[in-house]
């Protein structure tokens, strides 16, 4: 007798969030894999993709894609055009299964931001989970957010983590598990009259080719895919009209990009001021102190330069005498087998071929050992991004 096997469910899950946020550890944490981790913008260069099993469900295969880091769906790279398609349930040439759950990742220490970007997500109508990542930073520098309360207004979800600790990454699972239930669909942000009555138009006359969200990218992405979508399916009247609505667009907000312009608000006023709380009067964390040097207009690009001189210095200062040790080892090395080997082809692979072309490369390690130890120490620290 054939024993019947329980099909397993395969949930799309959607990772996304700003550069440097600490999304790419999230997505480490989540699926045990290795990817390249760094805190400088433009680390995730496409999209990487995991899958992991829950406890809760053991049958439900949830696969999840770690999408390009962007500050908003107002694309502009190659990048971010994949993260906006990804979102859209679209791959450039035609329509792909849409995310059951996006996983936006929102940074602690640059909330305003973050919940712009969250805004524009929303349009999408996409089921949502929020992490709010880098708890710790907020709580070192006496800052408080109100999870709770941040909760209710968006709608969602918000599980706060520290990634580099695996701090609620728990709560996160569980979360994921009853996505159905917690992950609220999202709602839409109403926008400027004229936008609305072009929207309404639109599919008054063609309801079905384009949905809400890549409209209105259509409208703010020049020369993105929802725009050559959009002039694939519509007509010159109507091309026109959309022309027509970003000349008055720009000409109303005079010169502000519309793309910042109609989320803005709701991210910056009724969110974000709003439940980010002072514990105690702030004196100066040590960061801000820094930063203050280190950002500085004049004195920041010299000490950049007096950084950057340190380590030149140091690569052939400081490993000079190790490349003479291991320079006189392999010389010796090199002697001692010509000198136990007779003169022929075997004596000179050992001596010159294996014996001196590994050590024409090991000679340089400690060059290498001490560029990588200051590179990591940068990027651990946070001077990359100051710097740049």
């Amino acid at each position: 007798m054939n024993s019947l096997k329980t099909r397993s469910k395969s949930v799309k899950v959607v990772l996304c969030g700003n550069p440097n946020s600490g999304k790419s550890t999230i997505f480490n944490r989540l699926t045990g894999l290795r990817q390249k981790v760094a805190n400088y913008p433009g680390v995730t260069v496409e999209a990487h993709q995991g899958a992991f099993h829950l406890s809760e469900r053991p049958n439900t295969e949830f696969e999840i894609i770690d999408i390009p880091g962007c500050y908003s769906l107002a694309a502009l790279s190659p990048d971010e055009f994949v993260a906006v398609d990804l979102l859209l349930g679209q791959n450039g040439s035609g329509s792909v299964s849409p995310p059951d759950v996006a996983l936006v990742v929102l940074d602690a220490t640059n909330l305003d931001r973050s919940l712009y970007l969250m805004a524009q997500i929303s349009e999408a109508g996409i089921p949502m989970i929020a992490i709010l990542n880098q708890v710790d930073i907020i709580l070192r520098g006496g800052k408080r957010i109100n999870t709770n309360t941040l909760s209710k207004r968006l709608g969602v979800p918000v599980i706060p983590t520290v990634g580099h600790t695996g701090k609620g990454i728990n709560n996160l699972r569980s979360a994921l598990a009853d996505y159905e239930k917690s992950a609220v669909s999202s709602r839409f942000y109403k926008l400027h009259p004229e936008i609305e009555s072009f929207i309404q138009e639109f599919h008054k006359s063609d309801p079905d080719s384009l949905s809400r969200p890549e409209l209105i990218r259509a409208l703010f992405d020049r020369h993105g895919p929802a725009e050559k979508r959009f002039l694939e399916v519509s007509d010159e009247p109507t091309q026109k009209n959309l022309e027509t609505l970003r000349h008055s667009l720009s000409q109303r907000y005079r010169g502000l990009p519309f793309a910042e312009a109609y989320p803005l608000a709701e991210a910056m006023g009724r969110l974000a001021q709003s439940v980010t709380a002072l514990k105690r009067p702030r004196v100066g964390a040590l960061t801000d102190k820094i930063d203050s040097i280190v950002l500085h207009s004049v004195w920041g690009p010299v000490i950049l330069l007096a950084v950057m001189a340190l380590i030149f210095q140091s690569i052939f200062t400081w490993a000079e005498p190790v490349m003479n040790m291991i320079d006189s080892v392999v010389g010796t090395l090199r002697y001692s087998v010509s000198s136990a080997l007779a003169p022929g082809p075997l004596s000179s692979l050992i001596t010159d071929g294996v014996i001196g072309g590994v050590g024409s490369v090991i000679i340089f390690l400690p060059q290498i050992l001490i560029l990588f130890f200051f590179l990591g120490l940068m990027e651990d620290s946070g001077y990359l991004p100051r710097a740049a």
